[in-house]
């Protein structure tokens, strides 16, 4: 993966094979559906931080919802889980597989839900995908939830240690936009422009830090792709703890909660 930082967005662009619908149908194949929503129906990140803002009952959509794993564990927890993709060959597949899933095929530029309609949004990993920038996403986010309802939001970051390599002319400061994936975002950009179309940011955890960390530091990748990589309780909890002690340091992304003013 390429990558180089585009000044204007305070942003690092990252270049591989694209962020268009193929690219997530062909991503999303090779997971077995059944298996993936059974290990995903407790998430912790989904579940907890759901509980905290929103009751049960309430409506949340999961736009860019892949598989429909988050909708399905929305669902599981008593809450009424919409989910809305564009990689369509996908959602047939979910919908085949469970077929009572709320799967819709559209755009987050453009939702097919009504003003004030959403008690909360996940945007898990979104944002960052669209090269002319997130603001039709917003603006989407701020028409359909209501007022008071309840934005959760992920996306990669620029990390304290990737900005320390930006400053140490790591990233080149231009390049190409062919085959543009993602941007890794700022946050202190992302929450500012968020604060000014009137959300409220009412938590921030950064998250996966082991992988923001062996990402950015090739001498040690390799062995930390293999811990990473590997189901042992061993390697599972090394993992955990090392991303504990990076939390503040490299956080591959970051997790904001907004509630709409």
């Amino acid at each position: 993966m390429k990558r180089w930082y585009d000044s204007d967005r305070g942003a690092v662009l990252c270049i591989e094979d694209g962020a268009g619908a193929e690219v997530w149908n062909r991503t999303w194949s090779r997971f077995d559906i059944t298996k993936a929503m059974q290990a995903n129906l407790n998430d912790r990140l989904i579940v907890q931080t759901t509980q905290r803002h929103l009751e049960k009952g309430s409506v949340v959509l999961d736009g860019g919802c892949g598989l429909g794993i988050k909708v399905n564990c929305l669902d599981h927890h008593g809450y009424r889980g919409l989910g809305l993709d564009f990689a369509l060959e996908t959602l047939r597949r979910s919908k085949a597989e469970v077929p009572d899933l709320q799967l819709q095929y559209g755009s987050v530029t453009d939702l097919p839900y009504e003003n004030n309609s959403l008690d909360g949004y996940w945007s898990l990993g979104v944002i960052e995908h669209f090269v002319d920038g997130y603001e039709e996403i917003l603006d989407e986010m701020m028409r359909c939830l209501r007022p008071g309802g309840i934005l959760f939001l992920t996306y990669p970051c620029m990390s304290f240690l990737r900005k320390v390599k930006l400053s140490c002319g790591a990233f080149p400061r231009e390049g190409s936009q062919e085959g543009f994936y993602q941007y890794l975002l700022d946050p202190g950009r992302v929450t500012l422009s968020f604060r000014s179309r009137g959300l409220t940011l009412l938590e921030q955890k950064g998250m996966d830090a082991m992988k923001g960390f062996k990402d950015e530091v090739p001498a040690l990748k390799p062995l930390l792709q293999w811990i990473y990589d590997q189901g042992s309780f061993p390697c599972r909890a090394f993992s955990y703890g090392l991303s504990q002690v990076l939390q503040g340091f490299s956080p591959h992304s970051l997790l904001q909660v907004y509630r709409k003013d």
